[in-house]
């Protein structure tokens, strides 16, 4: 796997706590090649095998997070994140806190590709097989306009699928990545789950969509909605 490309930008940072909904935060992330990474940074990096250290915010308090390294699971590829504090020893240590890890998901049928060249998604107490079903439901609906038609049809908010129609048609249903996934509601042999897609023209929006699974077999899109972080 090739190694991590440092960058400070304003990235898509999911919180830890479920549900997870991401948030625009000024963060720049380090790898073992990042010349310019704190010591600590290093040593934790050393320490802990992971893949990087991401640094978010500015002034005296930044927030801290690291990476796990990527493990596979037949077209599943995963990594955590886990919060860091900063020791006030001497010298200064980063260590994890007791906060849940943070899971990313991608499903690959090939390598499993670096997170900071290829979005991952933030997935919050989603079992593996469920994520991979919703994101196959996804990329099956806009791989082309007439599977957008037919699966899509039923949807009441006419100016949210025009949009989404639009972005399949002008052929960038691949910038329509999956940033987020959570369960919506649970009753019992009935379930839907919460798909948060990314915006490919507005970088502080989000599509919604709401994907309804029955006796865990049968997953459809029941319904879209436009959000703004």
């Amino acid at each position: 796997m090739k190694s991590l490309i440092a960058a400070s930008a304003l990235v898509l940072l999911p919180l830890i706590v479920a549900p997870a909904h991401a948030q625009l935060v000024a963060c720049e992330t380090f790898d073992r090649s990042s010349a310019h990474a704190a010591q600590f940074v290093r040593d934790y990096l050393d320490r802990s095998k992971g893949l990087f250290v991401r640094v978010c915010g500015s002034g005296d308090h930044p927030q801290y997070y690291g990476a796990s390294s990527i493990t596979r699971d037949g077209d599943i590829c995963r990594y955590s994140e886990y919060e860091l504090n900063l020791s006030r020893t001497n010298p200064p240590r980063l260590e994890r806190t007791t906060t849940p890890p943070q899971t990313y998901m991608r499903v690959s049928e090939s390598t499993c590709p670096s997170p900071a060249s290829i979005n991952y998604a933030a997935t919050n107490n989603v079992p593996q097989d469920v994520f991979e079903h919703l994101v196959h439901v996804w990329r099956d609906a806009i791989s082309s306009p007439a599977s957008f038609d037919g699966t899509l049809s039923g949807i009441p908010d006419a100016a949210v699928l025009h949009r989404l129609r639009n972005t399949v048609l002008q052929g960038k249903g691949n910038r329509l990545v999956v940033l987020n996934v959570a369960q919506h509601r649970d009753l019992g042999l009935w379930k839907s789950y919460e798909v948060e897609v990314a915006d490919p023209d507005h970088s502080d929006r989000f599509y919604a969509v709401i994907v309804s699974s029955w006796f865990g077999r049968t997953y459809e899109i029941s319904g879209v909605r436009a959000g703004i972080y």
